[in-house]
């Protein structure tokens, strides 16, 4: 492993459950709003949640986990 992998795993060790609990309630928002489509609020929330889980990763730079939320924005937009 790289300095730099290990890094990138030290500073996702620090942002892991604040990054989770971030995961969990997008998730949350998506699920309910597919069950409740005219609550548009709760997909705002998702989304929200998954550039805020985005730039999380960008910032830790690890390498293609940032391009994955990218392609989830793409689609969620």
């Amino acid at each position: 492993m790289s300095a730099n992998e290990a890094f990138n795993i030290a500073s996702l060790k620090m942002v892991h459950d604040e990054l989770l609990a971030t995961i969990e309630q997008s998730a949350l928002r998506l699920e309910q709003f597919s069950t409740d489509r005219t609550n548009g609020e709760l997909l705002q929330n998702c989304i929200e949640g998954v550039r805020q889980i985005r730039g999380t990763l960008s910032l830790i730079q690890l390498k293609g986990v940032d391009l994955l939320a990218d392609e989830l924005l793409e689609h969620i937009n």
